[in-house]
């Protein structure tokens, strides 16, 4: 809805209108004054109908409570006396969401007649309903007769409903608007890059655009991505902000952020979004049954909605929700969903707007003039590998059938039986060419195909209607193993869900791969080229501003994260002086893995070496956790009096804490730190003064051999002439620079670098190196290190005397 101050009028679409009064609806579509673009299908049978263009239907009225008017718009395909015609694609792949469609499609026929029966004054409406399922290409009629008195009780809830969203409409329109158009930077000064960050941001913004940005710690990333987006609302360049990030402490510095813009003047109202696991208070019962938690009765949905509206907070967040949610007896998922709808900014996981599974459907079924800021976009990429990629084992639906819980009468043992049997004989003969046997003398073999057997689609679909109709006999069922065969059913049915919408997705940017160990088949669907499928999702917006501390080279994170070739790149200078750092490089040690353990000592040796230097606080990362292990036990041997630490693999909240506190706590004596690149540790955390003063990178963080790697080198090789570059060096250099970004946080902030791997000698690896580190030195052990840090230390302390 949209309120248009000069005419004081409220302006909905039927659709909106539809999904407000029923919030269980999932798909939002944004009021649009032009009609939708009929598809291939709608146009055939529009013409086989004689029908040339839709009818616009509108329905003026006016509040007194609220003070304004509305205008209700929708499009009939045909409206012709007494009778409406409506002609709808139904896209649903799963029958409960084409239900749905359905159903709302139903709701807006509702609407159109009560505006035919007003105007003319009909006791009655014949609706038809004109459904083309796009997935199995059948057509379905409805029609139906409604009498007068129905369609008016049916528009009276739903005015009843959107007079309730109206208020904050209003307030949006008439004061939090002009609040932030005369709003000024927060800060006195504005730091070095600053500047020319913030105003290309806001040329992306306002006009529509991508742009990448590379702002080194320091440059104030979060407030000069948040600030240019902020203005740009107030100047109704964009209708709403989506602040994406991959982790709590992320969200939590764009909560800062805005808090100080608003304690500054801007009026805003915004939402950090949490997952339904971790909002919900029930476990997740409901995903056994909605009728197991009485929160999911969403009666008092719109009344909790404007409860969080009226907490006058300027950014609400789970302690909020849950709060409200528990008052009202309400998912607190569902009133976060329906909170954000009246909210100027959004801050939430990445997977809120690119994961095709879990996307926010209101938002992005069709999207809207979004302005999206995505914070540490380096991980999108890996991330992004994750989300439209999927697999399945043929031992998954090989297990399920031996379970007892799957009874015999069941229909769905025959669905999984020919399912396992059609996927085997279509994708084996694939692999007959590359089997041989193992060091065991088992059967193995691996090979990947770039295009999808058409059986593969027909199997998957007909698996998942299956699924999905013994979960809901499952639902109702009363007997002992009922939850057993729920979990079961959902187990399987998440992984051909998503199996299924990453086919759809298939195209050159993709592979199958195939394996067969263990006596079974597996194959997954991999995404080699994400940027295709992330700009899919960029697409459903206005504009977007991906940044991060290490997005290094820019080159390669505009081509992985974005198809768009009039997309801008902007390097922020960093606004350290390089004599705040010393960057050593020791390029006489291999750290491959086959020479590990022999030169291990050398690097425990290049580590003592470091810490010798200056008493203090400092981390050694290493590839993996088995090498950091290794360190960790070589070194504490040697060097039994230096205080040392290791990450473990599976650390509990309370073991990070502690592991974090250490080095928080002010001392004078020696602590080391061994842990991992691309884990908690190497980025995402704040250590700033003596808390950390020296970093020691172990090795070049390349991702692992494997098929998939191997397939992305050569897509890229192909692609751009640089394999080796996108599938292994520049993701590998990323979690160095991650790691090494730990050791200067703020301007008086003094400390050291050494990186250890010969390969850093490469150019190919230099030509990645940040400015900051232009006045690095290549070394050759560790005593000429130890008088390279010692004049280092001593220059610096020389320098706060003279301060």
């Amino acid at each position: 809805m949209r309120l248009l101050p000069e005419e004081n009028r409220i302006v909905i679409g039927i659709s909106e209108l539809v999904t407000i009064a029923k919030r269980r609806i999932s798909a939002t579509i944004p009021f649009d004054e032009e009609e939708t673009v009929p598809s291939d299908a709608t146009r055939l049978v529009m013409a086989s109908l004689g029908i040339n263009k839709k009818e616009k239907l509108v329905a003026d009225m006016y509040n007194e409570d609220l003070g304004v008017g509305f205008r209700i718009i929708g499009y009939a395909d045909k409206a012709e006396n007494n009778e409406i015609t409506l002609i709808k694609s139904i896209t649903g792949t799963g029958k409960a969401q084409r239900q749905r469609e359905i159903t709302h499609c139903r709701a807006e026929a509702f609407i159109l007649g009560k505006i035919i029966s007003d105007r003319s004054n009909y006791s009655s409406v014949t609706l038809k309903m004109i459904l083309l399922h796009e997935l199995s290409g059948e057509q379905e009629d409805v029609c139906e007769v409604v009498e007068k008195h129905q369609l008016d009780l049916f528009f009276k809830k739903c005015i009843t409903a959107i007079s309730a969203y109206a208020i904050p409409e209003v307030d949006r329109v008439t004061k939090r608007l002009p609040s932030i158009k005369n709003l000024r930077f927060p800060y006195k000064e504005i730091r070095a890059g600053q500047e020319e960050f913030i105003r290309r941001s806001y040329k992306a913004l306002s006009r529509g655009g991508i742009l990448f940005a590379a702002a080194p710690t320091g440059t104030g990333k979060n407030i000069s991505a948040l600030y240019p987006a902020i203005k740009a609302l107030g100047d109704e360049r964009c209708q709403k902000i989506f602040y994406l990030t991959p982790k709590t402490t992320t969200a939590e510095a764009a909560k800062d952020c805005l808090n100080l813009l608003c304690e500054h003047g801007a009026n805003l109202k915004a939402l950090i979004m949490t997952s339904k696991e971790k909002s919900c208070p029930r476990s997740m019962i409901c995903r056994e049954s909605l009728d197991a938690c009485e929160m999911s009765k969403m009666g008092k949905l719109a009344e909790a909605v404007m409860a969080v509206y009226n907490l006058q907070k300027n950014v609400v967040d789970i302690s909020d929700i849950a709060e409200i949610s528990t008052r009202y007896t309400v998912c607190p998922h569902e009133l976060e969903l329906s909170y954000s709808e009246l909210c100027d900014v959004v801050i939430c996981d990445f997977n809120y707007l690119f994961d095709p599974n879990v996307y926010i459907r209101r938002f992005f079924n069709v999207g809207g003039k979004y302005a999206f800021l995505v914070d540490e976009a380096h991980n999108l990429a890996d991330r992004g590998r994750e989300m439209y990629s999927a697999e399945l084992s043929l031992h998954d639906l090989s297990s399920a059938l031996l379970r007892e819980e799957i009874g015999a009468c069941s229909k769905l043992r025959p669905a999984l039986e020919e399912a396992h049997a059609t996927y085997k004989n279509t994708l084996m003969p694939y692999l007959r060419d590359e089997m041989r046997k193992d060091e065991h003398g088992a059967d193995i073999g691996a090979t990947h195909l770039s295009f999808i057997p058409s059986d593969v689609y027909l199997t998957t679909s007909a698996l998942r209607d299956a699924l999905e109709d013994e979960e809901r006999q499952a639902v109702k069922a009363k007997d002992e193993d009922r939850n057993a065969r729920l979990s079961i059913i959902r187990g399987i049915l998440y992984k051909v869900k998503k199996l299924e919408s990453t086919l759809e997705s298939f195209d050159t940017g993709y592979r199958l791969f195939l394996f067969y160990k263990n006596e079974e088949l597996s194959f997954k669907v991999f995404c080699i080229d994400t940027g295709m499928e992330i700009q899919k999702r960029i697409d459903k917006g206005h504009a977007a501003v991906f940044f991060s501390a290490t997005l290094t080279p820019l080159h390669y994170y505009k081509s992985v994260l974005s198809n768009d070739s009039s997309a801008e790149i902007l390097t922020v200078d960093s606004p350290f002086a390089p004599e705040q750092l010393n960057v050593s490089i020791i390029d006489s040690i291999s750290t491959r893995y086959s020479e590990r353990e022999r030169t291990l000592p050398a690097v425990c040796r290049t580590i003592a070496g470091t810490l010798s230097a200056k008493r203090g606080h400092y981390m050694v990362f290493a590839p993996s956790f088995e090498y950091a292990e290794a360190m960790y036990q070589e070194f504490s041997q040697k060097y039994p009096k230096v205080k040392s630490m290791l990450q473990h693999k599976d650390m509990s909240v309370k073991e990070r804490s502690e592991f974090l506190e250490a080095f928080s706590k002010a001392t004078d004596n020696y602590l080391v730190g061994f842990c991992v690149m691309g884990g908690i540790y190497s980025e995402g955390i704040d250590l700033a003064g003596d808390s950390l003063i020296g970093a020691v990178v172990v090795g070049i963080g390349m991702p692992s051999l494997s098929y998939e790697r191997e397939a992305i080198a050569e897509y890229f090789e192909e692609k751009y002439e640089s394999g080796k570059e996108y599938a292994y060096i520049y993701p590998g250099m990323n979690r160095v620079f991650q790691a090494a970004g730990r050791v200067i946080r703020r301007e008086d902030d003094r400390g050291v670098i050494v990186l250890i791997d010969d390969r850093f000698r490469d150019p190919i690896y230099k030509k990645s190196i940040p400015s900051l580190w232009e006045g690095m030195q290549y070394i050759n052990d560790a005593k000429m290190l130890r008088a390279e840090l010692d004049k280092f230390w001593a220059e610096n302390q020389n320098t706060q005397d003279n301060a």
